[in-house]
């Protein structure tokens, strides 16, 4: 099972797609992708309320200085774009 399998699994999700499991990733983007693996257990769900899901910022800053990210706020917006990515996604298979 690869990382994003087990990461959505974790969160309850089962991935059922004829996608490879490998991507590629450009090395400019590298870092940031790493980051934001490293968060796939800090998202925050809704309860009752209904809130939208979405990532945990203090998570994102705690994980940001144990990396050694030196461009925080380059990399603070490339989480953004994955992390919206993910939320529209979620939100499409939900429907």
């Amino acid at each position: 099972m690869t990382q994003a399998k087990d990461s959505a699994l974790a969160l309850g999700i089962l991935l059922v797609t004829d996608e490879p499991d490998d991507f590629e990733v450009w090395p400019e983007c590298l870092e940031s992708v790493d980051l934001f693996m490293a968060l796939r257990t800090q998202w925050h769900f809704g309860g009752l309320g209904g809130r939208a899901p979405g990532l945990d910022y203090q998570a994102l800053n705690a994980a940001m200085e144990m990396m050694g990210v030196l461009d925080r706020t380059q990399a603070f917006r490339d989480i953004r774009v994955m992390e919206g990515e993910a939320l529209k996604i979620w939100r499409e298979r939900s429907r």
